[in-house]
């Protein structure tokens, strides 16, 4: 049976280990919750363009076409004969031209941020885990 005060001192030990383990979590929690901000300010952008998206793409297909629709039929009307020489084919070529400005809106919206994300927290998690292991070749 190891004697009272060795037993002190690894109660000690182990109640020191608990309380910097915790000072240990609450600083990455910290660093943590500062980097979602940065993450949540990224993603409110990506979603105004989305909405912006939206507004454009509603809105041009609302007057363009509505406007469009009937000066392209007539013009189609015009130059030949058929189904798609009136407003059906003006529709639709109205329609594959704002389909086109929204294929590029999405793309754009998709687009990855160009800083990474928590990029802090990586970078101490790597230096603690680079610590870790020369404290582990030192003790070998």
């Amino acid at each position: 049976m190891p004697p009272p005060e060795d037993h002190e001192g690894l109660k000690q030990e182990l109640s020191t280990l608990a309380k910097d383990a915790g000072k240990f979590l609450q600083t990455r929690g910290e660093l943590l919750a500062i980097e979602a901000q940065e993450a949540s300010l990224v993603y409110q952008k990506r979603a105004k363009s989305y909405l912006l998206l939206t507004t454009f793409i509603t809105t041009a297909y609302l007057l363009i076409i509505l406007s469009l629709t009937g000066f392209l039929g007539y013009f189609l009307s015009q130059h030949g004969d058929g189904p798609f020489f009136s407003w059906m084919g003006a529709a639709l070529i109205l329609a594959l031209i704002h389909f086109f400005f929204a294929i590029i809106c999405f793309l754009k919206a998709r687009q990855s941020p160009q800083e990474p994300l928590f990029e802090y927290t990586r970078r101490e998690w790597t230096k603690d885990q680079s610590w870790i292991k020369q404290d582990i070749a030192k003790k070998s």
